[in-house]
């Protein structure tokens, strides 16, 4: 047994699902998650349907750094982004922007689920509270995306100081 998706059925990828014929185009690339493993992790934490308000301590390698902090849902970053640059006197455009990109992911995912056909595999990560290590020192961020495909390596828990904090 392996721990890559190609040669198991899950409920993401259906067995009968064949990339030849789906209505979108998608293919196995397209639905496959870049690391199994920590796609599992992800959908523990917070669902398929990436319930808010759920979080957990993360430390991730890419690029030859150290990104650690909260790992958290999609929704909850667009909205802190949104709130953020909102209260750093910005129109609420981004956070318009953001509610019809996510009403439009959301409801990609539900059609692809009615009709019985898996949905895109996770391509990002989203994390608030994190410090991002490069070379000597840390620079702290409030949040963060990153490209799951440019992960290189993780583990659970996190070195943030506002985490560490409790806050």
């Amino acid at each position: 047994m392996t721990d890559d998706a190609t040669d198991l059925a899950t409920e993401d990828e259906p067995a009968k699902w064949d990339e030849a014929s789906d209505p979108d185009g998608y293919t196995h690339e397209d639905v496959r998650s870049k690391d199994f493993l920590l796609d599992v992790v992800m959908k523990f934490a917070f669902g398929n349907k990436e319930e808010p308000g759920v979080s957990f301590g993360l430390t991730l390698t890419l690029g030859g750094q150290v990104v650690s902090g909260m790992a958290i849902t999609r929704g909850e970053w667009m909205d802190g982004v949104a709130s953020q640059y909102e209260e750093s006197g910005g129109t609420e455009y981004l956070r318009k922007i953001f509610t019809k990109v996510h009403e439009g992911i959301v409801a990609d995912e539900a059609r692809r689920e009615a009709a019985n056909l898996p949905n895109r595999g996770r391509r990002f990560i989203h994390m608030r509270d994190v410090q991002i290590g490069n070379g000597g020192g840390w620079t702290e961020a409030p949040y963060w995306r990153g490209a799951l495909a440019d992960v290189t390596g993780w583990s659970l828990g996190s070195w943030s100081s506002n985490t560490a904090a409790g806050k």
